[in-house]
């Protein structure tokens, strides 16, 4: 699952429910959104997340850290910034973060 590829349909479904108002398009943005976020905790120690999420870290040069985390799977930091431009980031993603 790539990274940068969620946060285009994270936003662009937003974008569509925000033009439409048809909930169909927001649901769906929130099913994407938790997809994202579970694979980001399961893959990032720093919510920073892989370029590829579905990597394969005995594939690559890189290993699973103490805590859970790959490391030397490269890591999508645009992604990260597209993500919090999102309209949607304080209904869903700060819910995640329990802010």
């Amino acid at each position: 699952m790539w990274s940068r590829g969620q946060s285009w349909a994270i936003y662009g479904y937003t974008m569509v429910y925000r033009f439409t108002k048809d909930r169909k398009f927001l649901d769906f943005a929130e099913k994407v959104t938790d997809i994202y976020l579970k694979r980001l905790k399961e893959t990032s120690d720093d919510w920073v997340p892989l370029w590829d999420m579905d990597a394969n870290p005995t594939a690559v040069d890189c290993n699973v850290g103490n805590d859970g985390a790959y490391k030397g799977i490269p890591k999508d930091a645009s992604a990260t910034a597209f993500s919090k431009c999102l309209p949607i980031k304080d209904t869903i993603i700060l819910r995640y973060l329990n802010l």
